[in-house]
């Protein structure tokens, strides 16, 4: 898994919280990324901490949503990822 999409994952979480909304759905391409949100992931896994941050954070909003999405249906997020 690219630690690169569960760090995006945990600013676009922030970014909900910095604009008080209580209700988000995120969507990522990374099936691994949001099945470990999810789901969990082992101890030693070098994105636990993260994971465990993203899931701190979440909990302070009212409802989330994590949904896997395939890459050439989000769009947004692929052409953001192209320019870096």
């Amino acid at each position: 898994m690219d630690p690169s999409s569960v760090r995006i994952i945990m600013q676009l979480v922030e970014i909900a919280i910095a604009q008080n909304f209580q209700h988000i759905i995120i969507e990522s391409d990374s099936w691994s990324a949001i099945n470990f949100i999810k789901e969990d992931c082992p101890a030693s896994h070098p994105v636990r901490p993260l994971l465990e941050d993203i899931n701190i954070l979440a909990s302070i909003l009212q409802h989330v949503v994590w949904n896997h999405t395939l890459r050439e249906a989000n769009v947004v997020a692929d052409s953001f990822a192209k320019k870096g």
